[in-house]
């Protein structure tokens, strides 16, 4: 079942944007598991729901997804705009708990996304180990934020000119923006939230997700990597996803 609607962001102060796909399973007396699903950079809390096979894997699964809606903000609280991570991260479980029936449970709850999801899925795992069981991170933007935040200043037109209004006009990335500082502080944790990452053979970031995936087995951390046929589009995406469902069991 496919459910589309807005609700109501004490956080955001506006009305926004949801979706959430459940299972065709009816589990009586427990709750659902319970997986938050990031959209990337050009999409909407709609977009994974429409854009791949989700509702079909999700229907022979156990597991409610939910899409929330994240503009263009990289799932940040904005240095110029709303504060998306706190939405995230804070009212937006308590809101679907409220509504739905699932668990609240670590081990239970799954944060994934792709691209500019996949940043913000990755960014939440590390940052918040005890609030996830499991983060998968399919094509993931920003693994090395910093490095492309500097090669962007001075430019007279940005690649992405949202990011004075997340970053800064200094466009300077804080050290808990850094996925790799973040990776490193939790390769040092004696409990970790295991990582799914995956991209695509002939996508722009492939060389980005090696380096990441070689220094993360370096330092420890609980990274499980590979490589799928395919670019940065949606066939992709559903690839990685439909991977990670089987892989994990949702």
């Amino acid at each position: 079942m496919v459910l589309k609607g807005n609700v109501f962001s004490r956080v955001l102060g506006t009305d926004v944007g949801i979706t959430v796909v459940t299972p065709r399973k009816i589990i009586e007396g427990a709750p659902y598991q319970v997986a938050y699903l990031l959209h990337g950079l050009c999409g909407s809390n709609a977009s994974w729901a429409e854009q791949t096979m989700l509702p079909y894997y999700a229907e022979k699964g156990s597991t409610v997804y939910i899409l929330p809606e994240g503009g263009r903000s990289f799932y940040v609280d904005m240095e110029k705009g709303y504060p998306y991570f706190t939405y995230l991260t804070e009212e937006l479980p308590e809101m679907v708990r409220q509504l739905f029936r699932i668990s609240a449970k670590r081990e239970d709850t799954i944060i994934m996304g792709g691209s500019m999801g996949g940043y913000g899925a990755l960014r939440c795992a590390l940052l918040l180990p005890e609030r996830y069981g499991l983060c998968c991170a399919f094509a993931s933007a920003a693994l090395y934020l910093g490095e492309y935040l500097e090669s962007q200043r001075g430019q007279k037109e940005l690649e992405i000119p949202d990011f004075p209004l997340l970053f800064g006009e200094g466009l300077v990335c804080k050290a808990e923006q850094e996925i790799s500082f973040l990776a490193a502080k939790s390769a040092k944790r004696e409990v970790q939230v295991p990582i799914y990452l995956s991209c695509g053979t002939r996508d722009l970031l492939l060389p980005e997700h090696r380096r990441f995936a070689a220094e993360a087995q370096e330092m420890g951390l609980a990274l499980y990597y590979e490589e799928l046929e395919g670019t940065h589009d949606w066939k992709f995406f559903d690839s990685a996803l439909e991977k990670a469902i089987k892989r994990y069991q949702l």
